[in-house]
């Protein structure tokens, strides 16, 4: 009697255990779940932007109460003048004509010297769950006029009322005035006291003026005033004397400084920061003096100053860490794929997912955490557990300790170089970059005898 001999189908129970237990179809699925778990990554962002609107709608809303971004503008003074305005029209019979009357206009005339001096101390403001900087600043105004050339500005029928002039100073928003020092004017020995009240606007002036009686002489006027502001997110001041300086000292440590000109000098240290602006002759790009009217804006370009940037919020924090998160889930199934060639212990895909899971669970539990605590405090609490929980799940779905133990340093590992990042404002991109290198040249390492060990056994039959 013959023997038939039956072969096994090559696809039979045995080749797809084979192939799902290979290494090969181990990295596949790694980039398989690692590509999907950005969905979830993608959530949770989306839920760190949404609640960066909310402090953003927060800001604006403390803003409109406490005050805004402030710009300064002068002194200037502001000289009553009649002039002849001529304006041509067509008569009923089809003649042009001229029509002569006299108007009431202003002279605007920028100081020879302007010297500004802004002492910013912030605070902190809370509304629900956010804290939102505003500050209160000290503001010193130093400056000195001259009577400019008349004959230069071309109006031979212009009428100057000297005695009428007004020193002015402009404010994006006069309401955030504390409290106003008088004027002091000097005129050579003389000294008067000027009472600063808010004014109508002017033509050639954005936003609001405060200003006082101020009278013009022959010789050189001086006039000095001291204010104190509430405001928030910025503080400028315009540069228009012929010789202009702005000095500013803030208890706010990370400036950014904007404007038409950079800070001549500036120093910024951990309790605060300080910066001088100097400018003059014609960059301050005036005239001497000029006529205002509604048709031009003479005035209204943005000044010098600071901003209160803020470098640190957690919505930038989180938003920063996420974008290493694809790193962290194929980082952490590499690890899971060692412990199963060392234990010889085949996971489930499910239990792939749960561990790739942990990752954008780590950031929603930050992401909470951090608008209630500080955001180290929040850091560590997240990372303790969630590592604690993934290595207990590891070491049972492994059936090794030391699993366990490998999964919680791994963790502990990735979540502090992320901490490391995160904390660095200039050498993010750069180390982790470095970062990125050095896990990728662990991973050839560790994948480097793969071939090698799938092709002994075959070799062995």
């Amino acid at each position: 009697m013959s023997t038939i001999h039956t072969q096994e189908p090559q696809f039979g129970p045995s080749r797809l255990t084979s192939i799902r237990d290979s290494v090969a179809f181990k990295f596949c699925l790694i980039g398989v779940l690692s590509l999907l778990l950005l969905i979830p990554l993608a959530l949770v962002e989306g839920v760190a932007d949404e609640r960066q609107s909310y402090f953003f709608d927060v800001s604006d809303d403390i803003a409109a109460s406490w005050g805004p971004a402030l710009q300064l503008l002068g002194p200037v003074a502001l000289v009553p003048v009649t002039v002849m305005d001529r304006r041509e029209y067509t008569d009923d019979s089809g003649e042009l004509r001229v029509r002569e009357r006299r108007v009431r206009r202003h002279l605007i005339i920028p100081p020879e010297t302007q010297n500004v001096s802004i002492a910013l101390e912030h605070e902190w403001r809370q509304r629900s769950v956010y804290n939102v900087p505003v500050y209160r600043a000290n503001v010193a105004i130093d400056a000195t006029f001259a009577r400019p050339d008349i004959d230069n500005l071309d109006l031979p029928d212009m009428t100057i009322d000297w005695q009428g002039a007004q020193l002015v100073v402009g404010l994006s928003d006069v309401r955030r005035v504390v409290s106003a020092e008088p004027v002091l004017v000097t005129t050579g020995e003389i000294t008067a006291t000027q009472a600063l009240r808010a004014g109508n606007s002017v033509p050639g002036i954005d936003g609001d003026i405060m200003q006082a009686p101020f009278h013009f002489s022959d010789s050189l006027v001086s006039a000095n005033t001291r204010f104190n502001l509430r405001g928030s997110q910025s503080i400028a001041s315009q540069m228009i004397g012929r010789q202009s300086s702005l000095a500013l000292a803030s208890t706010w440590p990370h400036p950014s400084f904007f404007g038409h000109q950079l800070p001549d000098k500036h120093d910024i240290r951990s309790d605060g920061v300080t910066a001088n602006w100097q400018t003059g002759g014609i960059a301050r790009g005036l005239p001497d003096a000029w006529l205002a009217s509604s048709e031009q804006r003479d005035l209204a370009a943005p000044g010098v100053g600071m901003r209160l940037f803020d470098p640190v919020t957690p919505y930038t924090l989180i938003d920063r860490g996420m974008k290493y998160g694809l790193l962290f889930i194929a980082l952490t199934f590499v690890l899971v794929v060692t412990v199963e060639m060392l234990t010889g212990r085949s996971l489930h895909i499910a239990q792939y997912a749960v561990l790739g899971l942990g990752i954008a669970v780590f950031f929603q539990v930050l992401l909470a955490l951090s608008e209630h605590i500080a955001f180290g405090s929040a850091y560590a609490v997240a990372t303790s557990v969630l590592t604690l929980m993934m290595a207990f799940y590891a070491a049972a779905i492994a059936g090794s300790r030391l699993a366990g133990l490998a999964m919680a340093s791994v963790q502990v590992a990735l979540y502090g170089v992320l901490y490391v990042l995160l904390q660095m404002e200039s050498y993010t991109l750069i180390t982790g970059t470095a970062v990125v290198l050095i896990a990728f040249g662990l991973v050839m390492i560790a994948t480097r005898r793969l071939g090698d060990a799938q092709a002994a056994p075959e070799r062995a039959r």
